[in-house]
């Protein structure tokens, strides 16, 4: 979309209710290229991420137990999502590399960077739930890499523990976790807020 391209932001077209661009070339893709494409009616629309949109980043929040991780550990920041995962996208500015978080081959968190394109507002996902803006008003946050690897470890960490959590011995792991936490050299309100956090994601 043309909006996106004003702000620095390479889209290229998708079609509607897909994840998947048009044009083979789209990592090659200039800011010329989106300003010149024409766009149907209900294209989705992608934007390609890292040095080619300014160093944008999208952490990808893969499964629904990320959420309430990333609210914690994320740095707020301008977010979309979808009515089934609502700010599943949150955006920074940094110069990163991209990475996932896999677990029984299913990704619970990625960085998107260079060489990622990423479905944006207002495009349909291929479920037919509209994609949209959750905190348009907030700043596009520009964050250091280190800072954003770690807190995006936390928040997969966090995923994957409600995923595997025990349905007996929940007091046993509850020790051990906050133990663990302990020795690894966080404050005594750290492992309490992940306690926390984890009893909410399993119930």
């Amino acid at each position: 979309m043309h909006h996106y391209t004003a702000v620095g932001w390479v889209s290229v077209p998708i079609p509607f209710k897909s994840k998947a661009p048009l044009i083979s070339d789209w990592q090659t893709w200039t800011l010329e290229q989106s300003a010149a494409a024409t766009w149907l009616p209900d294209s989705n629309v992608g934007v390609l991420l890292g040095a080619k949109s300014g160093d944008l980043v999208d952490v990808d929040l893969d499964c629904i137990e990320s959420l309430p991780f990333a609210d914690e550990y994320l740095p707020p920041t301008l977010s979309f999502g979808r009515h089934g995962r609502p700010a599943s996208h949150r955006l920074y500015k940094s110069v990163i590399e991209s990475s996932s978080y896999r677990h029984e081959r299913k990704t619970l968190v990625e960085i998107r960077s260079n060489g990622r394109q990423t479905v944006f507002p207002p495009s349909t996902h291929p479920t037919g739930e509209q994609i949209t803006w959750v905190s348009p008003a907030l700043p596009l946050q520009v964050i250091v890499p280190k800072d954003l690897e770690i807190a995006v470890g936390k928040v997969a960490a966090g995923s994957l523990l409600v995923q595997c959590w025990p349905r007996s011995g929940r007091h046993a792991a509850q020790l051990a976790l906050a133990g663990g936490l302990l020795l690894a050299g966080w404050t005594t309100a750290a492992p309490l807020l992940v306690l926390r956090l984890v009893c909410k994601g399993t119930g």
